[in-house]
């Protein structure tokens, strides 16, 4: 069965309730990230993780979505992931100008840099920047 039929299937009664115009976005939303998953290989919901959400973002990004957008993006998917019963919650879209946690873009100066990481003006490895603590 298709990740997309997998979806349909655990929207179908969620979407019965509340807010039915709202849930149906949110849906279509869910079917979104279903077909980005699927063409990136993942055939059920225990393939799909974080990695996957990432690289959903990431394409959004890339379509300029606006930041709002992608957060709705998110709701949708963190209600999915709940459907689905995964523990904790997606990761969430980065702000324009925002660094993920662990690692520089190397678009904005981060990343290698080619004089061995120190830059143009830094310390050598293994300088110090700031004097040792408890004063002379």
């Amino acid at each position: 069965m298709s990740l997309i039929r997998q979806v349909e299937q655990a929207t179908h009664a969620w979407v019965a309730k509340g807010n039915k115009a709202g849930r149906a976005r949110q849906r279509r939303m869910m079917m979104a990230f279903a077909g980005h998953a699927e063409a990136l290989g993942a055939r059920e919901a225990g393939q799909v993780g974080g990695r996957t959400v990432i690289a959903y973002f990431k394409a959004l990004r890339a379509a300029n979505r606006a930041y709002a957008t992608q957060m709705d993006h998110w709701r949708a998917i963190r209600e999915l992931w709940q459907l689905w019963g995964k523990p904790g919650e997606p990761p969430r879209p980065f702000k324009a100008g925002e660094q993920p946690a662990g690692g520089a873009r190397p678009e904005e100066g981060g990343g290698a840099q080619p004089t061995g990481g120190r830059g143009a003006a830094g310390p050598a490895v293994g300088g110090s920047v700031r004097p040792p603590l408890g004063g002379n």
